[in-house]
C-alpha cells in the first residue's frame, strides 16, 4: 500500500483586471486627477517622452521601451515632454497582494523601468493588452486571469530584485507600516502614533523602513506630505494655510519650512515658478 501527503508552500495572489487604454498625450499634459490610488495601474511608454516621480524619489525622463508603475496610495506625478509627447498604454488592475511581487522584483522601489522593449514580457504585455479588447466568454475570462499571472511570472523572471526579499514577518510588518502611513498621511497623524497603533517600537519601525526603503518612516511621511503638497500648489490655488491643513502639518510655518528644507524652495515661490 502506497500513501503520499504534502502540503504545498504557496501564497494566495488575487488579481482583477480593472481598466486599460492607450493615449497619445499634449505637449507638457499631466494627469489632473486624484495623485493617489487605490488601485495599481501599469503603464508601457510607445512613443516620445516624458518625467515620472512617486512620493520622495527624484525626477526622471522616460521614453519609448520604458515601463511605469502607478502603485496603490502613492502619491505619483507624470507629465509629457514639451517637444516629443508620449504616447503610452496602460492595464489598471487591483489586488490585495501585489506587494509581494512588487518588492521581489527590479520596478521596486522607484516604480520604472527602463529599456524593456525587447524583452520576452514587453511582447507578452502587448499581447495581453489587445487580447483585453475581447468580449470573452466565461472559459475566457478565466484564461485571461491565467494569462496575467503569467505574465508576473514572466516578468519576475526577467526583472527579478537584485537581492530577493523573504516575505517574512519583518516584511509585512513594514508593507503594514507604509500603507498605514499613505492612508493617513493627511491627517497629521506622527511616527509614534504609527508605532502605538502597530504595536512597534520605534527603533524597530527605523530598522524596517531603513531596510526596506532605504529611508527612515519620518523621510517617507515628509515625501508622501511634500509630493502631495507639491501637486496642490501646481494644480489649485488653494491658499498656504489651506494646502499646509490638506497634507497634514497642523501650522502653515511648520509645513513651508519642511518645504524648504526638503526642496530649497518656499511655497509661494514653488508656486511661483510654475506659473510665470
Amino acid at each position: 500500500m502506497y500513501s503520499e501527503y504534502s502540503t504545498v508552500n504557496s501564497e494566495h495572489f488575487d488579481f482583477k483586471i480593472l481598466f486599460f487604454g492607450r493615449e497619445q498625450t499634449k505637449a507638457n499634459y499631466a494627469f489632473s486627477g486624484n495623485n493617489t490610488r487605490d488601485q495599481y495601474v501599469l503603464h508601457l511608454v510607445l512613443k516620445g517622452s516624458g518625467v515620472f516621480t512617486s512620493a520622495g524619489k527624484k525626477f526622471t525622463k522616460l521614453k519609448a521601451g520604458d515601463l511605469f508603475l502607478l502603485p496603490r496610495s502613492v502619491p505619483c506625478f507624470y507629465q509629457a515632454d514639451a517637444k516629443d509627447p508620449w504616447e503610452y498604454l496602460w492595464i489598471g488592475f487591483s489586488s490585495t497582494s501585489f506587494e509581494d511581487i512588487l518588492v521581489n522584483s527590479k520596478l521596486y522601489p522607484d516604480f520604472y523601468l527602463k529599456n524593456v522593449k525587447n524583452s520576452k514580457f514587453s511582447q507578452e504585455l502587448l499581447a495581453f493588452y489587445d487580447r483585453l479588447h475581447q468580449m470573452p466568454t466565461l472559459p475566457e475570462q478565466l484564461q485571461l486571469q491565467s494569462d496575467f499571472l503569467a505574465l508576473l511570472s514572466t516578468f519576475l523572471k526577467e526583472y527579478p530584485a537584485n537581492k530577493a526579499v523573504s516575505q517574512s514577518t519583518a516584511s509585512r510588518t513594514f508593507f503594514q507600516a507604509k500603507e498605514c502611513l499613505e492612508k493617513t498621511y493627511t491627517t497629521g497623524i506622527n511616527i509614534s502614533d504609527i508605532c502605538a497603533q502597530l504595536h512597534l517600537s520605534r527603533s524597530h519601525l527605523y530598522t524596517l523602513f531603513k531596510r526596506y526603503l532605504s529611508q527612515t518612516p519620518q523621510q517617507y511621511l515628509t515625501d508622501l506630505r511634500i509630493t502631495h503638497a507639491k501637486k496642490l500648489l501646481i494644480e489649485t490655488t488653494d491658499s498656504i494655510d489651506s494646502i499646509s491643513s490638506q497634507v497634514g502639518y497642523k501650522d502653515a510655518f511648520t509645513f513651508s519650512k519642511a518645504f524648504k528644507r526638503k526642496t530649497a524652495y518656499s511655497p509661494l515661490a514653488y508656486r511661483k515658478s510654475y506659473h510665470k
